[in-house]
C-alpha cells in the first residue's frame, strides 16, 4: 500500500508503492515528507489500517503534477504507469484503459 489509480492535473495515473522502498521514493518525489513523518504510514500495515486517509494525502499530492511531470518523477523509479483516454485509444488493441 499503497497501490491503485491516482488523480493528475490532466488525467490519472496507476502506481504502486508496495515495498517501504518505494514508498519513500513516492512520498519525496511528489513532495509529500510530511506523509513520511506521519505515525498513520510508518509501516505497510499502518498504511493498511489508514489506506482511506493515505489515499487523500497522496492524491492531493498528485493531482498537482501533470502525468508528463509525475512521469518525471515517478517513472522508473516505483511501479508506475499513465493511464489513457479509452476513445483516444480505442482502435490500438493493446492498450486497456484505466477505469475509475
Amino acid at each position: 500500500m499503497p497501490f491503485g489509480i491516482y488523480p493528475a492535473r490532466d488525467g490519472y495515473v496507476t502506481l504502486g508503492a508496495h515495498q517501504q522502498s518505494f514508498f519513500e521514493i513516492l512520498c519525496k518525489a511528489l513532495g509529500g515528507e510530511n506523509i513520511l513523518s506521519d505515525p498513520r504510514y510508518e509501516s505497510p500495515e499502518r498504511r493498511v489500517e489508514n489506506r482511506v486517509a493515505l489515499i487523500e494525502a497522496l492524491s492531493a499530492y498528485t493531482a498537482r503534477y501533470t502525468k508528463v511531470e509525475l512521469t518525471s518523477r515517478l517513472g522508473g523509479t516505483i511501479p508506475y504507469g499513465t493511464c489513457h483516454e479509452h476513445r483516444r485509444h480505442r482502435s490500438r488493441s493493446h492498450t486497456m484503459p484505466c477505469a475509475r
